[in-house]
């Protein structure tokens, strides 16, 4: 009985130290990859950043952009493979990595032009890649952290921002795609309203009046014009019918000044 004890230890211990290795090892890579490509100066970092796509695409092709939230740790190389499943478990140096990418869904345009483009990335339990999303179901959170920009190959970006967090069915109008139908857009519109978090919260509550003049705060209302972006990742369960989705709208487009 202690042998069996002491084998089922050990082996339990042998998984633990593999799980964080590997972890440790796809926050090396990410970390190099901010290090490499982002490109520094002697004055103060712009915001968004600039980065380096040439030296990037070099080494991967399927590298479409860069998705960077500010004062968080979403600040990683964007890619689009030929299905869902392509980077789930690859880095951008197309090597095995326990955290996969962040990545764009391959039914949606390159160039952001849908009604809602869709990016996923794991839930990590350390925190690198979309695991510390679900931040944003606080609105001081989201109070801190407005903004999510998308660095596109061309130098041109789009800068987004926050206004819903909600659980997603993953046979719901969110991942209907592409959204290119007016039925899809209504019916993506509707469940935004309905499923809102933010919008659902007391609008009584004295937090939400000394918020009310700040614009990253405000419950915003998509209309069908618009341009959403979703940031899709796991619930912390791991439920294989939803997931924790972060919804963004398009506010500014502009070109990084690489002078």
């Amino acid at each position: 009985m202690i042998l069996v004890c002491a084998a089922v230890f050990l082996f339990s211990l042998y998984n633990i130290i593999d799980i964080f290795q590997k972890y440790s090892q796809s926050k090396e890579i990410y970390d190099h990859a901010e290090k490499t490509y982002t490109v520094t100066s002697e004055q103060e970092e712009p915001i968004p950043p600039v980065i380096d796509f040439d030296a990037l695409t070099a080494v991967n092709k399927d590298v479409i952009g860069w998705i960077f939230i500010e004062g968080t740790d979403i600040n990683y190389p964007l890619l689009k493979g030929k299905t869902n499943k392509q980077y789930l478990f690859q880095s951008y140096e197309k090597k095995y990595a326990v955290a996969g990418s962040i990545f764009l869904d391959y039914r949606c345009s390159e160039d952001f032009s849908d009604y809602n483009t869709v990016i996923y990335g794991h839930n990590m339990k350390n925190g690198t890649m979309f695991g510390k999303l679900d931040k944003y179901l606080k609105k001081d959170y989201l109070a801190e952290h407005p903004y999510v920009y998308i660095l596109l190959a061309d130098g041109s970006w789009n800068k987004y921002r926050v206004f819903s967090c909600y659980q997603a069915e993953v046979e719901g109008a969110t991942y209907d795609l592409p959204t290119d139908t007016k039925k899809k857009i209504k019916a993506f519109v509707s469940l935004l309203k309905e499923k809102n978090l933010y919008a659902q919260e007391d609008d009584t509550s004295d937090a939400h009046h000394a918020a009310a003049d700040n614009a990253a705060n405000r419950v915003y209302t998509p209309t069908g014009e618009d341009r959403i972006l979703t940031l899709s990742t796991c619930t912390d369960d791991s439920r294989d019918d939803v997931r924790f989705v972060v919804n963004c709208v398009l506010e500014e487009m502009g070109t990084t000044d690489k002078s």
